[in-house]
């Protein structure tokens, strides 16, 4: 992560994106929440340096929906646990069907 705090540089502009993409790949690898408060503290750089940075800026919003939209475990289990009871309602109510047939 060292490599990283020279994120906020004005002496390297150029290569600011770049190093905001390797941090956010760190991010995603130690699933960690993509957030500001996250890439500042990784990066070793302050919020406002990548709130400034349009090109940083909008790629960690991006990255931050992404992240939003992929389910969590809890999620997932909830869900199944949904599914699972609705399947053994529709058995029930099949079977009431087919009783008054």
């Amino acid at each position: 992560m060292d490599r990283l705090k020279k994120l906020g540089d004005k002496n390297s502009g150029s290569e600011q994106p770049q190093k905001s993409f390797r941090t956010t790949s760190c991010l995603k690898k130690t699933k960690k929440t993509i957030i500001f408060n996250n890439m500042a503290q990784e990066a070793g750089v302050t919020k406002a340096t990548l709130y400034s940075n349009s090109n940083i800026r909008e790629r960690i919003e991006a990255l931050r929906y992404q992240q939003a939209q992929v389910p969590t475990p809890a999620q997932i289990e909830r869900e199944m646990d949904e599914n699972k009871q609705l399947k053994d309602s529709v058995k029930i109510n099949s079977a009431d069907i087919y009783r008054n047939i």
